[in-house]
């Protein structure tokens, strides 16, 4: 696998059912598991954004929200 200098997530949700609270985005690997930080969420709760800076290449990124 290549190695990349960012990856992103963006997710638009319905208006008729934004996020509630902050979104949590992890990243598990083989051996272990870590929570990043600087998951954005716009005004109204539609769209979700994180970019992750230097990914690990056997990484397994993950986002979750609450509807």
């Amino acid at each position: 696998m290549h190695r990349f200098e960012e990856m992103g997530f963006h997710v638009t949700l319905p208006k008729e059912r934004p996020c509630k609270g902050q979104p949590k985005t992890m990243c598990y690997t083989g051996i272990s598991s870590e929570q990043l930080n600087g998951t954005e969420v716009s005004e109204h709760g539609t769209r979700l954004d994180v970019v992750i800076t230097c990914p690990k290449p056997a990484g397994k990124y993950v986002m979750f929200w609450e509807w």
